[in-house]
């Protein structure tokens, strides 16, 4: 073995956030991170990567000084990026040339499979690998057979078993007896990782000139491949690996690279054009393509997609330059590029303009959540190295907690909001979700009136809070806040004509009759000096009464009655 796993600790490169071309807002990542490398002279590359779950395998090619290269993964904890594994996994690390890695989940475990040359042709083989510790499940096993050359695997999973597919030559008589090429493939059990029958997917007739990329969706595999001028997809039936198409759909002409996605209902393709256009179309599960010719969704080499619970996401590099930025776009379930959706993850640099762009890895987290991957080049040295990010970019109505989360760019309460609803103020009626009083996650309106939520609280012991009325988007406006203790509670300032009131409503445990009618009689004399001359003509009045009080608190009044008026007088006449 070439390579062996030691201990070393992973890398950290710049967290810098990443931007939209259209917004420049920052989305949310995880820190971006580097694999460490096993060879110390080793370049890493190829990489590709699945989700079971919480948990993510990367894969990756490695190679050394001497060109031999091993196949190699790591565990990533999906809700926070964090690496699992602190040494590399050893998936195939033999004396031989392993490259071009592929891997699958079933929503448990995982397949990886991969291109095998030693002394003979290139031969593809496969392992296991047990997503809770990452033990490789051996023996590896080749499903190719030996008697010619074999290249590009591809694999899916119908959430059971996996359908691994690879190009090659095929024996065939169908005009005159010999090799012909075709895409190949074969039935991986995932309880022994033995595999069935080996079956050619696509038909003699049809000669392949690139690998297959098999995708699993509805009960079938959609199986796409390209030929010398055209592009085709074709169904295999998961449960008795059936071929459906025996003749081919048509996808486009002169289209390469083809990748697909699934998204409960429909497929998308996208492709690569003699031009350099990126292209996608949408594929029924009966096979029907739904956007004959495709539309634009960019200009790069490779790309990779996925469906990200919302909408699809497609990731690319663009240009042959020596530097070149990875970019991605939404794509919605109904065939629509999302307008400003255009993100930028970082500029890939390149030592000549002549070096192929790499295919980024991706794999779903969840709604709005994906894990990118993708080879960082070190162009004045020999080797390069995987980098990793976990991407947020969560639709409406999902939780959040900052605005860089969100495709619409706003955290409000608690989830991504339709809009900033205010900002989330509390002196405002505007609610973005149900725990903060409105009607739905992920849509801004007025507050609910039964939520009972105080946009203004009370400022003195006599001003009343104001609550959200449940139609207007404002706090009700605020009446003028009483300087004197309330007696009443009714908002008002409270005068001489208040205390008669008060007064009035005190019971026999509160005030001892006949002083309580004695007390009345003054403050209505009192009440009517008020109002006739004014404050200046009533402060005799009322230090009359505010003495009275004093003497009788704690005995023809009780005290908590009497300090309360106590105070309103003192307020009363400006003490």
């Amino acid at each position: 073995m070439l390579g062996a796993c030691g201990p070393q600790e992973l890398t950290e490169a710049s967290e810098a956030p990443l931007r939209t071309a259209s917004s420049a807002q920052a989305l949310t990542v995880s820190p971006e991170f580097s694999p460490p490398l096993a060879l110390a002279d080793g370049y890493q590359n190829g990489v590709v990567a699945a989700s079971a779950g919480d948990i993510t395998l990367v894969v990756w090619s490695e190679m050394d000084a001497y060109g031999y290269e091993d196949i190699r993964a790591m565990r990533i904890r999906g809700s926070d990026g964090a690496p699992l594994d602190a040494v590399p996994l050893c998936i195939a690390c033999s004396e031989a040339i392993e490259y071009e890695p592929a891997v699958a989940s079933n929503g448990t475990d995982f397949l990886v499979t991969w291109t095998h040359m030693n002394k003979s042709a290139p031969r593809i083989w496969s392992v296991r690998v047990r997503g809770a510790d990452g033990a490789v499940l051996g023996p590896s096993r080749q499903l190719s057979a030996s008697s010619t050359a074999y290249y590009s695997p591809s694999v899916a999973s119908d959430g059971s078993d996996y359908l691994v597919t690879w190009a090659g030559y095929h024996f065939s008589c169908n005009r005159d007896c010999g090799y012909v090429s075709a895409i190949l493939g074969k039935k991986v059990y995932a309880t022994d990782g033995t595999s069935s029958i080996l079956r050619a997917i696509s038909p003699m007739r049809v000669q392949a000139t690139s690998g297959a990329k098999v995708t699993y969706g509805g009960g079938n595999y959609l199986v796409t491949w390209t030929s010398s001028i055209m592009s085709y997809a074709t169904r295999v039936r998961a449960e008795d690996f059936m071929v459906l198409d025996v003749e081919p759909r048509d996808i486009a002409f002169g289209a390469k690279g083809l990748v697909t996605a699934y998204d409960g209902s429909q497929f998308l393709v996208t492709w690569r054009t003699s031009t350099g256009e990126l292209r996608a179309g949408r594929l029924s599960q009966d096979g029907e393509m739904l956007d004959p010719g495709g539309f634009q969704v960019g200009m790069g080499e490779v790309a990779n997609v996925l469906f990200d619970g919302t909408d699809y996401r497609v990731v690319w590099e663009e240009g042959q330059e020596l530097v070149r930025p990875m970019k991605s776009v939404r794509v919605t379930p109904e065939g629509a590029v999302v307008s400003g959706s255009e993100l930028v993850f970082v500029e890939k640099e390149y030592g000549e303009t002549w070096y192929s762009s790499s295919r980024p890895a991706l794999a779903g987290l969840g709604r709005g959540r994906f894990l990118l991957g993708y080879t960082e080049n070190f162009p004045q040295l020999r080797y390069g190295t995987v980098k990793i990010r976990v991407v947020e970019d969560m639709p409406r109505g999902e939780a959040c907690t900052q605005d860089a989360q969100c495709q619409s760019g706003n955290c409000v309460d608690g989830v991504c909001c339709e809009s900033a609803c205010g900002g989330g103020l509390a002196t405002d009626c505007q609610a973005c979700s149900v725990a903060a009083g409105g009607t739905e996650d992920g849509t801004c309106g007025a507050i609910r009136a039964e939520a009972a939520v105080v946009c203004r609280p009370s400022a003195v012991a006599c001003d009343m809070a104001e609550v959200c009325d449940g139609t207007s988007l404002s706090c009700p406006a605020d009446e003028p806040a009483a300087s004197e203790p309330d007696l009443l509670g009714d908002k008002c300032e409270d005068t001489p004509c208040t205390l008669v009131s008060y007064l009035a409503a005190l019971g026999t445990e509160s005030l001892e009759q006949p002083f309580g009618r004695g007390l009345q009689a003054k403050a209505e004399a009192a009440c009517g000096s008020f109002q006739s001359g004014g404050a200046q003509a009533t402060q005799g009045e009322l230090r009359a009464l505010y003495n009275q009080v004093s003497a009788q608190r704690g005995g023809k009044i009780s005290a908590d009655v009497a300090d309360t008026l106590l105070a309103a007088l003192e307020g009363m006449f400006g003490h």
